[in-house]
């Protein structure tokens, strides 16, 4: 479809000297070119080159030119990367959030009568990469462009040298008389026409370092995108947060582990004061004990020998009546022994009374035996509470400090956080 006959880089600089302002076609009518069109021009005139029409590249009003063999940009650290004479095996990144200075493959030599306009392959418009909105080559045009691409999506894209890049558009302008020979030139003479035509002075073939200069002040030293710098600057700002939350994680687990081990020397202490207590009330329990012990044994043995005294005082008393009433039946029955005999029971039973009264007070040492016993009982369950109601107050004291430690850490961690946070 398409030949491979269009002039090389030499030829079409000779052409574009020759067809500058001279139309081969003053037929084809002022409007945007179509295929046909654009490429008749570009053989005869040297408009591009070079010039590779393929059925992708050329579209009904529009030819997709490739990505060039030089780069230019500003790293995260301010530091200019300039890149020149790129292989087809070398790879261009598009950084994420970043604009990267790039050329195009083929060298433009723009006649008087075209103008051009160029925007992004459809394919990186989609990608979210951006130019700008159709930028103008003007006519008399001669060198490559320098396209500034921004890359605004989170995505790293990669290029190589000669990978379409842009679609560029061919308009042809209104006719002057000079550009087009074997006519009448009053034809173009109109009345009170006073326009005229003003060539592009521009200085050809300029270089990356030209077009920075010519287009940034002379306090402008560098051109990055600022969503760049804002995320750099909020990943320094990020790490930097995560350190100190590091910083402070560790210090809190430092402080939890450090209240944990003063918590538990603090328990044993108190357990061992406890403890300490606990034997001390033992012993003395175990002291009263023994007194309380002593106390009923000498009782018991009291109530013991008083027994025995009562049972030796009875065993008298009746040996004493048996002799009495042995020695009556055979005395004389004579007023007398009468009276002993009366006497003699009184007596007994003054005996008898005492014999009473011991019994009495046995039973009553009985009873104060018995109400020391159940004093003895109540006071071993009352030490036995009071045990009981220390080991919780221990442990309720234990476990409230230890609270109110880890309440006052947790705030500090907090106001830490939030010093952070701001």
């Amino acid at each position: 479809m398409f030949n491979n006959k269009y002039p090389n880089f030499d030829q079409a600089k000779q052409l574009f000297e020759q067809y500058k302002s001279k139309d081969p076609f003053p037929e084809v009518l002022p409007a945007l070119l179509n295929s046909a069109d654009y490429i008749n021009y570009i053989s005869v005139t040297g408009m591009i080159s070079p010039f590779k029409p393929t059925d992708k590249s050329v579209k009904p009003a529009s030819y997709e030119i490739g990505i060039g063999n030089e780069v230019l940009f500003w790293d995260n650290n301010g530091q200019k990367k300039h890149f020149f004479n790129l292989s087809d095996k070398d790879v261009i990144k598009m950084r994420h959030n970043s604009i990267t200075y790039v050329t195009v493959e083929s060298h433009f030599f723009v006649p008087n009568y075209i103008a051009l306009r160029f925007n992004l392959s459809i394919k990186h418009v989609h990608r979210g990469l951006l130019l700008g909105t159709g930028p103008l080559i003007n006519p008399g045009f001669n060198g490559k462009l320098l396209i500034p691409i921004h890359n605004l999506t989170n995505n790293d894209y990669y290029l190589r040298p000669g990978d379409d890049l842009i679609s560029v558009e061919f308009t042809k302008l209104s006719p002057i008389s000079d550009w087009v020979e074997n006519i009448d030139k009053k034809e173009f003479v109109l009345t009170n026409k006073i326009g005229k035509y003003v060539e592009n002075k521009m200085q050809p073939n300029l270089s990356f370092r030209s077009f920075i200069e010519k287009a940034l002040p002379h306090s402008i030293e560098k051109v990055q995108s600022s969503l760049d710098q804002t995320l750099t600057k909020a990943d320094i700002y990020i790490k930097d947060s995560e350190k100190k939350i590091n910083a402070i994680k560790e210090e809190t687990s430092k402080n939890i582990i450090r209240i944990k081990e003063e918590s538990e020397e603090n328990i044993n202490k108190i357990k061992k004061e406890s403890e300490k207590n606990i034997n001390t009330m033992k012993k003395e329990y175990e002291k009263k004990l023994r007194w309380n012990i002593t106390a009923v044994t000498i009782g018991v043995v009291t109530t013991f020998i008083a027994i025995i005294s009562l049972f030796v005082q009875t065993q008298s008393v009746v040996s004493s009546v048996n002799k009495y009433v042995s020695d009556t039946i055979f005395a004389n029955n004579n007023d007398n022994d009468i009276y002993n005999i009366i006497q003699h029971n009184k007596k007994q039973d003054s005996i008898l009374h005492s014999i009473g009264l011991k019994i009495s007070q046995i039973k009553q040492s009985n009873n104060n035996l018995n109400s020391i016993m159940n004093k003895l009982e109540d006071e071993i369950l009352t030490l036995k509470n009071d045990q009981n109601i220390l080991i919780d107050k221990i442990d309720e004291i234990t476990l409230k400090k230890n609270q109110n430690i880890l309440i006052d850490k947790n705030d500090e961690i907090k106001k830490k956080s939030k010093y952070i946070e701001r």
